[in-house]
């Protein structure tokens, strides 16, 4: 049996990877559109947060607690989810629109480069560092460089998952590290702020 090695020509190349960014921006305004709305408290929320990693482990994102959006966006939109993730008010490494154009192309690189795969674990290692920096938790050490970069060579989406679950539902400023529970949504308008 004979091989056939067919080759693009780079303007090819080129225009399909330029096409992949369009389509992720275009699929990342209607998740801004559709997509963005608070999410319930998650079922299986765990009793405290992490003192020294993580709170939520690296798979609970597959379980689609508290809905379906994590799990969905981080494995069949990862750059839309990271940008979210990284662009957050806690994280503030970048914009989402930075995040998402940066992680796009260097997805679309990855296709076609070694250098765009480890430009891209590169940079979701840093960002995952960054979010370990936001938590106080320990960062830029042998082992959790260790352990972020499989994670990110390992299942880049359970990653991402991870990331966001962290950003979503844990809150940076409580000091005593307890879970954020997104506050309960009510349609009706409050007229005077609530006495506690």
């Amino acid at each position: 049996i004979a091989k056939v090695k067919v080759s693009l020509p780079w303007y090819e190349v080129l225009l399909v990877g330029m096409l992949y960014v369009l389509g992720v921006i275009i699929a990342a305004y209607c998740y801004g559109t559709c997509f963005t709305y608070s999410y319930p408290p998650p079922r299986l929320m765990p009793s405290r947060a992490a003192q020294d990693t993580f709170t939520f482990n690296l798979f609970d994102g597959l379980r689609c607690d508290p809905d379906w959006r994590i799990c969905c966006c981080s494995c069949f939109c990862m750059p839309i989810r990271w940008a979210d993730t990284v662009g957050s008010d806690r994280i503030r490494m970048m914009t989402f629109w930075q995040a998402l154009i940066l992680f796009a192309t260097l997805q679309a690189l990855a296709g076609v480069t070694v250098i765009g795969s480890i430009l891209l674990v590169a940079l979701g290692v840093v960002a995952r560092q960054r979010i370990r920096k936001s938590y106080m938790l320990p960062e830029a050490t042998p082992h959790t460089m260790g352990w972020d970069i499989l994670a990110w060579l390992c299942c880049m989406p359970c990653a991402i998952m991870q990331e966001a679950l962290q950003i979503e539902f844990v809150d940076t400023d409580d000091a005593s590290k307890e879970p954020l529970m997104p506050p309960k949504q009510d349609d009706s308008i409050a007229l005077a702020p609530e006495v506690v």
